[in-house]
């Protein structure tokens, strides 16, 4: 009995000390659960003793399932994004050498080389390069169009002659006789000379005129120089470069004011439709009115855009209805269309003749002829009151003719002046024609004349530039 009590104690010790392990183990299985590779069960300590089956009294709960991480599967990494191959160190030496093909000349060349560079995959800054240089190059040649070069450029046989007596002359020789020399000046104007009149004849290259208009250029440059914002003046320097082919010089200008004018393409297109209405309202006052309707026509095909376009419309519409004229617009700025009211002073339309097709018209001819002038002469004076109007009337036209001439060498401010003053005194003699028209209600002359004071009232007001000149 002895034996069987003292081996009690060693048991109860061993079964509490197993009981212990199970209990801290199951309080404090989620410290040391995560560090095994894979998910297993609970399982206690081994021991240097034999296993012991856990306490019945102790209840075993199933335990949740343990928060183990997930093995982590090796995943296909993405591919990286390919870096673009940018061709922007290439495309910049492209640029720089289209200009400098614009700065000698070469054109065709100058495009082949922005066709290159427009072709190659760049990036974001160097592509708005590319679309400015094309925009730039694309207006220049635009410009060139609009202005013709010197007809010795294009030609042969190039000389400077020097007439006794006079001064000298470049010019290219069309063709020679024992006794004569034909020549075609600057201009394309063809002159037979007499050789006895000629006192030397000296064969020049394209390139001796180009040197030798150079210093003609040059006063042109000069004058712009000294008046920078005057655009008229830039206007003529690069026309004069033009005309002779003087580049670099020619595009050197035209990147300099394209850099002060940002709308230097329109400043240049609506001068030259300017220019056109101008001859278009010069024969409408000379009464030759088939020519004024087909250089109006000329305007809205080839400047559709400018102003001066509905200004060429009106003047057709004008001319082809036989309709009073718009006095009523005396602001250059306004371009109304015509009125199909009968005009304020009662005078009625003339009905116009049909134009006759020409039997035998010119090669180049694009208008038919006109018909005879249809400009009235003022009505005979028969008191002093029709005097006077008539001296209004003839005064008005000199200063209209003088606004023309101003025109023509681009004294803009000078022909204003001349137009207004002008319109100042022809309506003065319109009141007084209509006030006479009405005492003598048989002078027909005098109604039909006023008809042809207020043409005159509309030349003067719709010759006027609208443009920045």
């Amino acid at each position: 009995m002895a034996k069987r009590s003292g081996s009690n104690p060693a048991c109860f010790i061993i079964l509490l000390i197993i009981t212990a392990a199970c209990v801290a183990g199951y309080f404090f299985r989620d410290r040391w659960l995560h560090l095994l590779p894979t998910e297993t069960s609970m399982r206690p300590s081994p021991s240097l003793s034999a296993s012991v089956e856990p306490s019945r009294s102790v209840p075993l709960t199933p335990s949740p399932t343990p928060s183990v991480r997930p093995t982590e599967t090796p995943s296909e990494s993405p591919e990286p994004t390919p870096v673009p191959d940018y061709k922007d160190e290439e495309a910049i030496k492209l640029l720089r050498s289209t200009e400098t093909a614009m700065r000698s000349g070469e054109l065709d060349s100058a495009m082949e080389l922005l066709a290159r560079a427009s072709a190659l995959p760049v990036s974001d800054r160097v592509a708005k390069k590319i679309v400015a240089l094309e925009s730039k190059v694309s207006d220049f040649r635009a410009m060139l169009a609009e202005f013709e070069t010197s007809p010795v450029i294009d030609d042969g046989k190039l000389v400077e002659i020097k007439l006794r007596g006079a001064g000298r002359f470049v010019a290219t020789i069309v063709e020679t006789t024992r006794n004569s020399v034909t020549v075609r000046n600057e201009s394309g104007i063809k002159v037979t000379l007499d050789r006895s009149s000629i006192e030397s004849m000296v064969p020049l290259s394209v390139e001796q005129v180009k040197d030798l208009n150079r210093r003609s250029y040059k006063n042109y440059e000069l004058s712009y120089e000294r008046a920078p914002d005057d655009w008229l003046r830039w206007l003529k320097a690069f026309r004069f470069a033009r005309k002779f082919e003087l580049y670099p010089e020619l595009y050197e200008i035209y990147d300099e004011a394209r850099g002060k004018w940002s709308d230097l393409l329109r400043r240049v297109l609506d001068y030259k439709a300017y220019k056109l209405y101008r001859r278009a309202m010069y024969y409408f006052s000379r009464g030759r009115e088939n020519s004024a309707v087909a250089t109006a026509k000329e305007i809205t095909k080839k400047y559709p855009e400018s102003p001066y376009s509905v200004r060429a419309k009106e003047l057709i519409s004008v001319i082809e209805t036989g309709e009073p004229v718009p006095v009523a617009a005396t602001t250059p700025r306004r371009t109304p269309r015509p009125s199909r009211t009968p005009s304020a002073t009662g005078a009625r339309p003339t009905p116009r003749p049909t134009p006759r097709a020409s039997k035998t018209p010119e090669p180049e001819a694009t208008v038919q002829p006109d018909p005879p002038s249809r400009v009235l002469k003022p009505p005979k004076a028969t008191n002093d009151a029709l005097i006077e109007a008539n001296e209004m009337y003839l005064k008005a036209k000199k200063l209209i003719s003088a606004a023309f001439d101003k025109l023509d060498t681009d004294d803009y401010e000078s022909a204003v002046e001349n137009f207004d003053k002008a319109i100042e005194l022809l309506r003065a003699a319109r009141n007084t024609y209509d006030e006479q028209a009405v005492l003598n209600p048989r002078r027909t002359d005098i109604r039909d004349f006023i008809e042809q004071v207020n043409k005159l009232i509309y030349l003067a007001n719709k010759s006027k530039p609208l443009g920045v000149w």
